[in-house]
């Protein structure tokens, strides 16, 4: 009987079929974690955005109605800053609204920094172990790293 010990080394077609399926999960899950991290980031700038565009939209809205009444346009955006200064510095004034708004967005973001941090362990729970040689071959590299200027002792 003949043994072929390149055979041996080669993965058969079932593994190599689950270790395909392994890189399909692996990417999927990565795509996943990329939706979520886009989605956050659209929903926290939409949120922080809206927050900054409420009072230009305010300041339209004053400027369009003092220009219906028949004021010149200059003249309705000077008198509209000031009123639309004082609307912001009312609603700033509100006890704990400021807050509110802002430990919203906050904790929107650190919901979304744990789906991320979720996503991350999912991905990395499913990566292939490292090769026995690979690993063995990152050990002796860092044991044998002499860049970093802090002195270590080694055992003789």
């Amino acid at each position: 009987m003949i043994i072929n010990y390149d055979d041996l080394n080669q993965p058969s077609t079932d593994n190599k079929e689950e270790l395909t399926m392994d890189k399909v999960n692996l990417g999927l899950a990565k795509f996943l974690q990329f939706v979520v991290i886009v989605f956050f980031t659209f929903i926290l700038a939409f949120y922080f955005g809206s927050l900054l565009l409420i009072p230009l939209a305010i300041l339209i809205g004053v400027v369009d109605i003092l220009t219906a009444i028949g004021f010149n346009g200059i003249f309705a955006t000077i008198v509209a800053l000031p009123a639309v200064g004082w609307v912001c510095y009312s609603i700033y004034n509100i006890p704990n609204l400021f807050q509110a708004l802002l430990d919203t967005g906050i904790k929107m973001y650190e919901l979304g920094k744990e789906q991320n941090k979720a996503f991350e362990n999912i991905s990395s729970a499913m990566q292939p172990a490292p090769k026995e040689e690979e690993a063995a071959a990152t050990s002796s590299e860092a044991s044998t790293d002499d860049s970093s200027d802090t002195p270590t002792i080694r055992p003789a």
